[in-house]
């Protein structure tokens, strides 16, 4: 891992120390050392099944405020090639707040003084409706949208829209102007999980709460909102003999459709962005229900298709953008923090 961070200028000290635990207890005395040494970040093997890895994350980031990487043990006795070292070193850059892609500043699909927002809710299992719903939502705080901090937050169980959207965005709003200097002049939001019954309600409470938080630091940011919708039975085919390139059937990477099979009265299209390894490539539909900017329906395609190739963990372009994936993860970080509470 050492070797392979030098290569890709993540630079890993060479004298990093080794300590053996066998319990929990002795976990929690390490992680106070990590934390009294002041680590930047910290490799913890862990079994392959068990619950060991929520308690590393909760003594880690919750009691103790240490970054930390986890790895199972059989990827280290035996799938330890370079290829994955490569994507363990890309969390970790991530972590460190270091950048692993980035737009372009001259695609002139980007506006100026952008903040990226992803928001997501993951919900108990029926059985278990006394356990609350996990709220995960990421903003970008860099000029690029390459750079997230993440929130979570608890609320009813079952509840899709999020309750404390104004408090949620003035977070992220105050680290942006941390990292920036002043304010976003546009706020894109991508909202995943949201049936199409459920479009009003996100419209009269999250956006409100959005609007409300702007509002309270006395600023007022075009705002364009994106519902990402992935569970539908839509598929697109090409027209012709498959390829031995294409052996899958399966449309060009960044295939658009937004005529004929689209809604009529209202901006949404799909997108196919990422290449399928495996079976036929499942689009993902999107809803525009704000734009307050007026952007253009080709500008907000070609955004959406660039922030697929934004995901800090993985070198190709992924099924949806950056923000509403960085969300889901923040949402299960949060339900990982319940476990055993």
């Amino acid at each position: 891992v050492i070797q392979k961070s030098r290569k890709v200028n993540l630079c890993l000290d060479a004298k990093a120390e080794k300590l053996y635990y066998k319990d929990e207890r002795e976990l929690d005395a390490h992680f106070r050392y990590f934390k009294k040494n002041q680590f930047d970040v910290v490799f913890v093997i862990i079994p392959n099944f068990g619950h060991l890895y929520d308690v590393v994350k909760q003594k880690a980031e919750l009691q103790h405020g240490i970054l930390t990487q986890c790895i199972k043990r059989i990827t280290v006795e035996r799938k330890c090639n370079a290829q994955v070292i490569g994507s363990i070193l890309l969390k970790v850059n991530a972590k460190l707040n270091g950048t692993n892609h980035k737009l372009r500043d001259d695609l002139h699909c980007l506006p100026k003084k952008t903040m990226f927002l992803g928001a997501d809710v993951t919900h108990p299992s029926p059985d278990q409706r006394e356990i609350p719903s996990v709220v995960g939502v990421a903003a970008s705080h860099d000029p690029f949208g390459a750079s997230y901090n993440m929130q979570y937050r608890l609320q009813r169980s079952a509840l899709e829209e999020i309750e404390d959207m104004e408090s949620i965005t003035l977070e992220h709003l105050r680290v942006y102007h941390n990292f920036q200097q002043c304010y976003p002049d546009h706020i894109i939001y991508y909202r995943d999980g949201v049936s199409d019954g459920q479009f009003p309600n996100i419209k009269n409470k999250e956006l409100r709460g959005i609007s409300a938080a702007c509002s309270k630091l006395h600023i007022k940011p075009k705002i364009c909102c994106f519902i990402v919708v992935k569970r539908h039975h839509t598929r697109f085919f090409p027209n012709g003999v498959p390829s031995q390139y294409n052996k899958f059937n399966n449309v060009v990477t960044g295939t658009v459709v937004d005529r004929t099979i689209v809604h009529p009265n209202e901006m949404q299209f799909f997108m196919v962005s990422h290449q399928s390894i495996q079976g036929t490539a499942k689009p993902t539909r999107y809803n525009v229900i704000e734009n307050t900017g007026n952007l253009d329906i080709d500008v907000l395609q070609k955004l959406t298709y660039n922030l697929c190739h934004m995901f800090p963990r993985c070198n190709r372009a992924v099924s949806y953008p950056a923000p509403a994936y960085l969300a889901h993860l923040a949402a299960a970080r949060g339900r990982v923090y319940l476990t055993g509470w």
